[in-house]
């Protein structure tokens, strides 16, 4: 283990913009942590914009794809690397390190640990909808599909309040309003790497 602090990169969870998390990245950053958050291309438009010209919506390997050119460039400087997924960004997050692990690699850099945060951990050929199809249908709300195939959250005040559960409903719902749509393909693409299994995790339950 190198003396220097690792890098992080945050992975986002569905419906998610990298802006959501500044009050807990502020707070890393100011421990002296080199910390990313990333936007997935499966987060699509924003409220109000058309998905027309979007009708093929990106997959859960594009967004593994995109974390991994992330790691990479940290592993290339040398960097050892954490990965720390939120909610569905815990799929992506362990299909994106392949390749990418410091242990046994003879490299300086790469990464080194898992984080999940309340994350999606599927086994190896899941998805996202294998694990959401347990979860009761309360718990996990309901999303309206548009004719591109984008996802964007139904009932505001409902999830809101199922999302933001820890703060007064108005914010909840003022921060809902702001979700954009999210890939559909996306929570369908099994996982063909299990990431999980090759490097230590830590997984944070909210």
């Amino acid at each position: 283990m190198s003396q220097s602090k690792p890098s992080i990169i945050l992975v986002t969870g569905s419906f998610c913009l990298p802006e959501f998390y500044d009050a807990v990245t502020t707070q890393v950053a100011a421990q002296g942590y080199d910390i990313h958050t990333l936007r997935l291309p499966s987060v699509g438009p924003n409220p109000g914009e058309s998905t027309s010209h979007l009708p093929n919506p990106p997959t859960m390997y594009d967004d593994a794809a995109a974390i991994a050119r992330e790691i990479a460039q940290r592993a290339e400087q040398g960097k050892e690397v954490i990965v720390v997924g939120h909610s569905y960004g815990g799929v992506p997050v362990a299909q994106s390190i392949e390749g990418l692990v410091k242990e046994g690699s003879g490299q300086i850099g790469g990464v080194i640990r898992l984080g999940y945060m309340t994350a999606v951990v599927p086994a190896l050929g899941g998805s996202t909808l294998d694990v959401l199809g347990q979860v009761a249908p309360e718990k996990r709300g309901k999303v309206r599909l548009d004719e591109n195939g984008w996802m964007w959250q139904d009932d505001l005040p409902a999830a809101g309040a199922r999302c933001f559960s820890d703060l007064p409903p108005a914010q909840g719902l003022a921060l809902i309003k702001l979700f954009p749509a999210h890939s559909a393909a996306s929570f369908a693409n099994p996982l063909t790497y299990a990431g999980y299994k090759d490097v230590p995790v830590s997984y944070l339950i909210c």
